[in-house]
């Protein structure tokens, strides 16, 4: 009910693609996530038939390789971003190895 009513929502507004920043972080916050077997799953194939029923893309960041699984799971997910977030002068912003063998 929440993908729904906020991707209804998004669009009225011309939202043409989300992206679910923060992946790990939600992981990491959100004890649901790893106590319950199906939840994060739900949450993430909720969000993709949402997104499916109002045409809007999505982009998973900082994912665990669970969530490029997950992906499989909707057509609506296009791009995985395997950086964290851009940092001037950082040294790390590059550092895609791992992440980008999965994406790949």
């Amino acid at each position: 009910a929440f993908w729904d009513y906020f991707f209804k929502r998004a669009r009225l507004f011309g939202l043409h693609t989300y992206e679910q920043d923060f992946l790990w972080t939600q992981y990491s916050l959100v004890p649901l996530l790893r106590r319950n077997a199906t939840f994060a799953d739900d949450w993430l194939r909720d969000m993709g038939w949402a997104a499916a029923k109002h045409e809007i893309s999505l982009q998973y960041c900082m994912p665990y390789p669970r969530d490029y699984v997950a992906s499989t799971q909707s057509t609506m997910v296009r791009t995985i971003r395997v950086t964290d977030d851009y940092k001037p002068n950082d040294g790390k912003n590059w550092r895609i190895g791992r992440q980008s063998l999965l994406a790949w």
